[in-house]
C-alpha cells in the first residue's frame, strides 16, 4: 500500500483519479514515493509534494501569445 496525499496532488494538478496518479507514477512522471513521518488523518504525506508540483509543466491558461 502506498502512502501519499493523493487528494492533495489531484487537487493541485487536476488529476481525476487515483488510478491516473498511479499510472503517471509508473511511467516515471513523479519522483520515487517517499513516506513522510508526518501523518494527518491516517494518511502519509509526501515530503516532496511541492517538488512534484514544480516538476509538472501545466498547460498555459488562456490564449497563446504569438
Amino acid at each position: 500500500m502506498r502512502f501519499y496525499s493523493a487528494k492533495f496532488i489531484q487537487l493541485e494538478l487536476g488529476i481525476g483519479s487515483r488510478e491516473t496518479l498511479d499510472k503517471y507514477a509508473r511511467n516515471g512522471f513523479f519522483p520515487p514515493y517517499e513516506q513522510s513521518p508526518v501523518r494527518a488523518n491516517g494518511v502519509g504525506y509526501f515530503e516532496n509534494t511541492f517538488q512534484i508540483i514544480k516538476l509538472i509543466k501545466l498547460p498555459p491558461k488562456g490564449r497563446q501569445k504569438k
